[in-house]
């Protein structure tokens, strides 16, 4: 086979596979070196077409005679490709002769799924342009709001805006995306009309999901405000429960910082909606509001006990994302106010456990960072690379 790579891939090797063995050739990256067999995990073995063009690291690219594999995998070997460092990435790499003197037989590669990280982006002029915004920031998935998080308003999207969100989503970004319910919605409340309300409004948000293609609609529990937490729970779970979602949607419960009244500071709360409820419901586990809320994780140890502890009483099953947040406050404090990573009380070497543990680590992790100091998502994207250990 010709080897070939151009200004932005550097040819690296070879890698075997066997005819007919189905690849995955989306979402993962080629690790060179490792001591698992080609053959072990088919539908996951093979390596990485161009999908992301975002990031700087790892190997990418297996081609077959000189061009981009995709689909199964038919070819005795295909090249690895590894883009060189500070160039910009291109989904179809043009095809310039290099030097081919690394084309050993490598038999034995490893696969990690990339890293899936946005921000939470404005949709200001159109729903669709939250795409654009995730890109500048470095991000591949994300979150949004579909309308003010202040006020009772039903998202407003016309056919264009979600037909031009959903194409450009499947070609520019992985996905997912999540969309954050409004900051009024309190499922807990024992006051009949606000549970009404928040019904009402999740629906929309729920109808909204649909239509968009997104994945995820994410709401916090709220707050019993005194009728107790075994009633606050079962308010919530009826409120989940008299919704109709969509198929391909599914409700993320957020962990909460705890403070008053709130639920979902503990993980045995957030397992209590879930046994309540008939719903398939996930979790969104917010780093920053479970520390504050009790939970160390500004250690690996602490992350360690932590992860366990939410298994235990929830299940890792259940954990469908990540909100990715340092905390300007102590843990147990309950004081929800977000960080710039590893700049906050968990730190850098929590945030790096976090990152790294291998339950957590292939999960999307959305930030919800502030904007000061100079710094913005962007910023935080490239910090979160880091600790995730991508070059």
């Amino acid at each position: 086979m010709d080897l070939v790579g151009d200004d932005r891939w550097d040819v690296v090797g070879t890698v075997e596979v066997e005819l007919g063995d189905d690849v995955v050739l989306a979402g993962h990256e080629v690790r060179l070196g490792d001591s698992r067999d080609v053959g072990d995990a088919p539908g996951r073995l093979g390596g990485c077409t161009g999908v992301d063009d975002d990031v700087d690291v790892g190997i990418r690219h297996v081609r077959e005679n000189g061009s981009q594999c995709s689909g199964v995998a038919s070819a005795e070997t295909g090249q690895a490709c590894r883009r060189r460092p500070g160039t910009p990435g291109a989904r179809r790499p043009s095809r310039v002769p290099v030097d081919g003197s690394i084309e050993a037989p490598i038999r034995s590669v490893s696969l990690r799924q990339r890293m899936r990280i946005g921000a939470h982006v404005s949709i200001a002029g159109g729903v669709d342009n939250a795409v654009e915004r995730q890109r500048d920031v470095g991000g591949n998935c994300g979150q949004i709001f579909t309308t003010s998080p202040q006020v009772w308003q039903e998202p407003s999207i016309d056919d264009e805006e979600a037909d031009a969100f959903r194409e450009q989503t499947a070609e520019r970004l992985e996905g997912p995306w999540l969309i954050h319910s409004s900051y009024l919605v309190n499922l807990a409340t024992p006051k009949e009309d606000l549970r009404e309300k928040s019904a009402a409004s999740m629906q929309a948000e729920l109808d909204a999901a649909e239509r968009l293609g997104v994945e995820y609609l994410n709401v916090h529990l709220g707050a019993h405000t005194g009728a107790g937490v075994e009633a606050g729970l079962d308010n919530a779970a009826a409120v989940l429960d008299s919704l109709d979602v969509p198929e391909g949607v599914q409700i993320l419960v957020e962990s909460d910082a705890g403070s008053g009244t709130k639920l979902g500071g503990s993980f045995e709360e957030l397992a209590g909606v879930l046994e309540r409820s008939d719903r398939d419901l996930g979790v969104c586990v917010d780093t920053a509001h479970t520390f504050v809320a009790g939970y160390d994780l500004s250690t690996e140890s602490g992350v360690e006990e932590t992860v366990e502890a939410f298994d235990d009483a929830v299940g890792l099953d259940r954990l469908e994302a990540i909100h990715l947040n340092d905390s300007k406050h102590a843990c147990g404090t309950n004081k929800d106010e977000h960080a710039h990573l590893g700049e906050g009380e968990i730190g850098e070497d929590g945030m790096a456990a976090i990152l790294t543990h291998p339950d957590l680590r292939d999960l999307p992790f959305v930030l919800e960072t502030p904007t000061e100091d100079g710094k913005g998502f962007e910023w935080n994207v490239g910090r979160a690379r880091e600790f995730h250990g991508e070059d």
